[in-house]
């Protein structure tokens, strides 16, 4: 695992270098284009993710919210947008929702079955050396464990909490004793940690191709300028977070506006920020039917409200993630399946509202 020039390749972590390799090396056995060969892996990974999607959500909703939930997130265009070309979130998207998947029918199940906590952390684990972001997701769905998984005993629920961590280890110890061996010091998955954060801290003062520039108010830009003027003192997430706190003792006004910043531009933003509105225009009524159909699960109770817990944390992991990092949609858009059941429900439950034969019937009887 080295760059071109024969240092250790340390900026991202290898899974979707091996992915890649693999792919390369099945169309060279085969004979077939590697295009076809991508493409073919992508077009799988598409069709599996909404069945996915779909069990999911039939775990604790009828057929008719789970199919729709899977329809939703199938023609959902950010999902697609992402399948133009053989992008690390691909095979991402079919572990992430396979650990969901395997963890649902877990917590939903009567009988207790041990091994799937090991596979849980591992699919954890193979999923963060693809995309980092999930680096600390195992603690998420252990928290989900214990507020959600109450008939279990507290004996199973600890032995299942330590196979998850056993599993995540067994998968991301190998490459951090490697890269450790090769650096003299740990890592968290990768290198490219704090030039991400620096990135998500000055989105608004960067050159980029296309010329767009995101206006901000005057305090901010400042401040974006003062970050990006001193990047090559912030190379550890330490010094990044002590440059932020002195900046917020200094400037409270202004840090606090550039976080509400990042946490909205989260569900909507794009790197090259363009075609921001009609992103917004577009991911508004997803929200908002997911919120609806959120609190309609919490109030049924049962299989609906853990359901609706375990998204609930999930979606702020990544939420957090995201905001702390470069806050891009691209970065949500698991997130954004983990809303389709809920947003499948919120918009049975508007309908339902609005839509009453009866009321309709009643009135045509007395014109």
């Amino acid at each position: 695992m080295v760059t071109s020039d024969g240092h250790p390749a340390l900026r991202y972590p290898p899974g979707q270098p091996l992915i890649l390799a693999g792919l390369m090396e099945s169309a060279r056995i085969t004979g077939l284009p590697e295009a076809l060969v991508f493409r073919a892996f992508i077009a799988l990974v598409v069709m599996i993710v909404p069945i996915l999607i779909y069990q999911i959500t039939a775990a604790v909703f009828d057929q008719g919210i789970a199919l729709l939930s899977s329809v939703l997130f199938a023609a959902y265009p950010f999902y697609l947008w992402l399948t133009k070309q053989p992008n690390s979130e691909i095979p991402f998207f079919l572990l992430f929702f396979a650990v969901l998947y395997i963890f649902v029918r877990s917590i939903e199940a009567q009988c207790f079955t041990a091994w799937h906590g090991l596979t849980i952390g591992g699919l954890i684990g193979i999923a963060s050396l693809i995309r980092p972001i999930v680096l600390a997701l195992s603690g998420v769905f252990l928290l989900a464990l214990w507020l959600c998984q109450k008939r279990w005993t507290i004996r199973q629920r600890i032995v299942f909490s330590l196979l998850l961590v056993l599993g995540n280890a067994l998968v991301v110890l190998p490459w951090e004793v490697w890269a450790r061996e090769k650096t003299g010091q740990w890592i968290l998955l990768s290198t490219n940690g704090p030039p991400s954060i620096v990135d998500g801290l000055t989105f608004a003062v960067k050159e980029r191709p296309s010329n767009n520039v995101l206006p901000v108010s005057p305090e901010l830009g400042v401040l974006m300028q003062e970050v990006r003027d001193r990047s090559g003192q912030l190379q550890s997430v330490a010094a990044i977070g002590g440059l932020l706190v002195r900046k917020f003792r200094q400037e409270p006004v202004a840090v606090t506006k550039l976080i509400v910043l990042k946490m909205s531009r989260a569900w909507y933003a794009t790197d090259s920020q363009s075609h921001e509105r009609w992103i917004v225009f577009f991911q508004a009524p997803c929200i908002l039917f997911s919120v609806i159909g959120g609190v309609a699960a919490v109030k049924t109770g049962g299989g609906p409200r853990r359901l609706a817990l375990l998204m609930l944390l999930v979606t702020c992991y990544f939420w957090l993630m995201t905001t702390i990092g470069l806050s891009i949609l691209r970065y949500m858009v698991p997130a954004m399946g983990l809303l389709m059941p809920f947003a499948s429900l919120g918009i049975i439950a508007v309908g339902r509202r609005l839509w009453k034969p009866q009321h309709f019937w009643y009135q045509m009887d007395r014109l």
